[in-house]
């Protein structure tokens, strides 16, 4: 079973707790695709504003598949907080802003929670702080905007992740997130992000750079054998 939510314009987005009553009317759908579409709130004076961070979560066992795509961080965030779906094998995440705008929206908040179920800063978590989604094995991010020292704290979150595949992103901050760094010394050995990682595809990549962007996987992938993580499979 699934449940797709798809581009709808503002006046037929359903309200919070509709979209909480979508989610919990039956627990055993197993496909989630929302995009350019979630909760929102009408106010008195008939604006409308982004539901966030007042709904409990819903406890979603079956769910094992997610895309979002969003464009607003904000509406993305509750989304994400309503999941309490501990088996989400595979998540896909892709700005959705509009092409005139003019920057691409800074997504650290997601990969702050996705990190550690918080929406605070990966150095301030808390005691009960855990990854959002421990069973993440395949991961697609397209255009998500989002800085090397974050990126390097999700990927070392998720110690099963096989499959990643990047699509239209800033490669020369995110390739590097795949090597170790202070993040993950531990006992004075040096482990490299989601040693389980067997496949990364670039997608999108600009044009003329793909030789580029090869070599470096390939360089990557000796570098993290060398620190005990799988051989990595390379598509560009």
């Amino acid at each position: 079973m699934s449940l797709e939510l798809d581009y709808y314009s503002h006046n037929v987005h359903p309200s919070l707790e509709e979209f909480c009553q979508l989610l919990s009317s039956n627990s055993q759908f197993e496909i989630l695709k929302i995009r350019g579409s979630g909760p929102i709130k009408f106010n008195p004076d008939g604006n409308v504003t982004l539901a966030y961070h007042f709904c409990q979560s819903i406890h979603l066992p079956s769910l094992k598949n997610v895309t979002i795509g969003y464009r607003n961080i904000s509406k993305c965030q509750t989304i994400l907080e309503l999941l309490n779906a501990p088996n989400i094998w595979r998540l896909h995440l892709k700005d959705e802003s509009y092409k005139a705008e003019p920057k691409r929206q800074d997504a650290s908040p997601i990969l702050s929670f996705l990190t550690t179920g918080e929406f605070s800063d990966v150095k301030q978590k808390t005691p009960s702080a855990r990854i959002a989604f421990p069973r993440l094995t395949s991961l697609s991010l397209s255009s998500v905007n989002t800085g090397t020292h974050l990126f390097n704290a999700f990927l070392n979150s998720v110690k099963i992740l096989q499959d990643l595949t990047l699509n239209s992103m800033n490669l020369d901050e995110v390739l590097c997130s795949l090597l170790s760094s202070d993040l993950n010394i531990s006992n004075n050995s040096i482990l490299c992000p989601c040693p389980c990682l067997d496949k990364a595809t670039l997608i999108n990549v600009h044009p003329g750079c793909g030789p580029q962007y090869y070599s470096s996987l390939t360089d990557i992938d000796k570098r993290r054998r060398e620190h005990g993580s799988a051989p990595l499979q390379c598509k560009v």
